[in-house]
């Protein structure tokens, strides 16, 4: 199991790489909506082409969809105050991410 230990922030300051917590957010989501947009156009061209291997790409594709969900799902939760402490461990990409 791996332990992923970030300093939260609070909104509006910078955390400890010096980016504030929404752009973080913006760049995740960014990227979820980039993955998006290419399965749908392997997957268009594939079944239009009638090609396996551009259809295998889609497939492909739509794992790493999955990936930057999960990953945008963990940069929301990270930035969330912790309840107990200014350290918390983030383990839910490691775990959903493990094979």
């Amino acid at each position: 199991m791996i332990y992923i230990q970030t300093l939260t922030s609070v909104p509006g300051q910078q955390g400890a790489c010096g980016v504030e917590a929404h752009d973080k957010q913006s760049v995740a989501l960014s990227s979820v909506y980039a993955s998006a947009l290419l399965t749908v156009a392997k997957l268009t061209v594939g079944l239009a082409t009638g090609s396996l291997g551009v259809l295998s790409e889609a497939a492909h594709s739509a794992l790493d969809l999955g990936a930057t969900i999960i990953t945008y799902s963990v940069v929301r939760v990270s930035d969330k105050p912790a309840p107990t402490g200014s350290i918390r461990s983030v383990t839910v990409k490691s775990k959903a991410s493990a094979p």
